[in-house]
């Protein structure tokens, strides 16, 4: 995993949207990017992995996030006749109790049915499913914190159930009873990982500045990340990359 080293004042920075967080504000500790991923499925029989990553960023507060992508190709005889894969995605936040990822289950009714969603309880938690079509998609809130999406193309209802079974959801529970509430860091750790091309994986850190040099300090900001996104994209190796200038 490459590591980098960037001083960003997070206010304007692309991973922080909406609001900010405040001097002093205290919250829990996200989950580490790599502790989501344990939680969810890495394989099933038939089935091939297609995507496999993590992150970590600023939202209203800190925040982690995983996902996977499994694809099943159509028997033969279907593929002659043009039928798609079957295709799901699984991905979890961990919100820390904070953010926009909550807001749908602000006002959860069971058993609601609203625009073609529907309002469930699974294991005492809520839910929220809708089918159009080939594609379903099942949202479900895991002790009002994180936030489980199961979206499913080319699939039966009852494959909802199968993949949320395959997700380890006492092993979330287990690695977040340890969680601490902290004040905001000065500095955070951005994580990226792409468990299928670990030349994608890179992290670097996230630090707070406030004053006079904020304008500077964008324009730069702007000029580095658009040297690494085109190192990233040419493929170089981003520990060779020299980002003296920007220091």
């Amino acid at each position: 995993m490459k590591t980098l080293v960037l001083t960003i004042w997070f206010a304007f920075c692309a991973i922080a949207v909406a609001q900010e967080p405040q001097p002093g504000e205290r919250g829990l500790l996200p989950l580490r990017p790599q502790q989501l991923l344990a939680v969810l499925p890495r394989s099933r029989e038939g089935w091939t992995l297609k995507r496999s990553t993590a992150s970590n960023g600023v939202d209203e507060w800190l925040q982690s996030q995983a996902e996977r992508i499994f694809e099943l190709p159509p028997p033969p005889e279907d593929q002659e006749k043009g039928a798609k894969p079957a295709l799901t995605r699984i991905s979890i936040v961990d919100t820390a109790k904070k953010g926009s990822s909550l807001e749908i289950f602000k006002d959860f009714q069971p058993g609601e049915v609203e625009d073609g969603v529907e309002g469930l309880s699974i294991d005492g938690m809520p839910a929220y499913r809708s089918v159009s079509g080939p594609v379903g998609q099942l949202e479900v809130m895991i002790d009002e914190r994180f936030v489980l999406e199961i979206l499913l193309r080319n699939q039966k209802e009852s494959a909802f159930k199968e993949w949320l079974k395959l997700c380890q959801i006492d092993k979330l529970r287990g690695a977040a009873s340890g969680s601490r509430v902290v004040p905001f860091p000065e500095e955070v750790t951005i994580v990226e990982i792409d468990e299928l091309d670990s030349e994608k994986s890179y992290s670097y850190r996230l630090s707070m500045s406030t004053g006079n040099e904020i304008e500077r300090q964008l324009i730069q900001e702007e000029q580095m990340m658009k040297m690494i996104e085109d190192a990233l994209a040419e493929g170089k190796d981003l520990e060779g990359l020299d980002l003296s200038e920007f220091e």
